[in-house]
């Protein structure tokens, strides 16, 4: 009996999520201009996070690495029942691990743990029916530029969320994975990008989630010029007639999403 116990305790252990040894947490009252973290420039086994406020970091832990990998950034996640004050209270957090977890363990299972033990942090998640955008193809086919293998080197965007910027290696150039300002209009540059990461990246402009409902395969290079405020006179066509040179098209759909709802949050514990 007394080794089933063991057994069974040594099982649960492993089940528990992962804690920081130690973290120091603090309220931060600096000017809005030094707002930011060392995130992955920290030393391997700390998590330094400066002047972040309480929905950003429960939107970093429950949502972009959630799962202890990156997440690209989707709208068709999104976080609910933050109060007003945790939009606007902003804390300085300094912890360590043991060992070497990766920079997405720590921002999110880990940051997870520590948010739920000192700001009490209870959430559940909803899947429900939102309003998107579908991407597909328009009437007379796909317009797309393949990227050619060998012409620069892929962006990770995955694995720069999680270990931060990989080393330069070999005499290729970077692709461009950009988005800009070229004066009243919003500038979209991607190459090596798949359908599915391009339409994710038009869920901002869009203002609602887009889904790729081409069935296309294969990586491509998109540029893309498009207003910023299609209400000024000198700025360019729409994003939704930008498209088009691509032989794709947004089209209003329904879809699915996934709302991380905040059921209780505290002012932190002392440290």
């Amino acid at each position: 009996m007394r080794t089933v116990l063991i057994s069974m305790l040594s099982g649960l252990a492993a089940l528990a999520p992962p804690k920081f040894e130690v973290a120091s947490i603090k309220p931060c009252h600096d000017a809005v201009g030094s707002r930011g973290g060392e995130g992955n420039a920290a030393p391997p086994g700390r998590l330094i996070l400066h002047c972040q406020s309480l929905g950003g970091l429960i939107n970093v832990a429950f949502v972009l690495f959630a799962d202890g990998r990156a997440n690209l950034p989707s709208m068709a996640t999104r976080v609910s029942g933050v109060p007003d004050w945790a939009k606007s209270a902003r804390y300085d957090i300094n912890a360590k691990a043991e060992g070497s977890p990766s920079k997405a363990v720590m921002q999110g299972p880990m940051l997870q743990a520590l948010l739920e033990e000192r700001f009490q942090v209870k959430v559940h998640r909803e899947t429900k029916e939102i309003p998107v955008y579908a991407l597909t193809v328009a009437k007379n086919g796909p317009k797309l530029q393949p990227f050619q293998p060998g012409s620069c080197r892929p962006v990770d965007m995955r694995a720069i969320l999680t270990f931060g910027e990989p080393p330069v290696s070999g005499p290729l150039p970077e692709c461009d994975y950009r988005f800009t300002r070229n004066g009243p209009n919003n500038r979209i540059d991607l190459q090596a990008t798949t359908l599915e990461d391009f339409a994710r990246m038009l869920g901002s402009p869009v203002g609602r989630p887009v889904e790729d409902r081409t069935g296309i395969p294969g990586q491509f290079d998109f540029h893309l010029e498009f207003a910023a405020d299609e209400a000024d006179p000198a700025a360019a066509q729409s994003i939704f007639t930008a498209i088009q040179k691509f032989g794709l098209k947004l089209e209003a759909a329904q879809g699915t999403g996934t709302v991380v709802v905040i059921d209780r949050v505290e002012r932190p514990s002392g440290n």
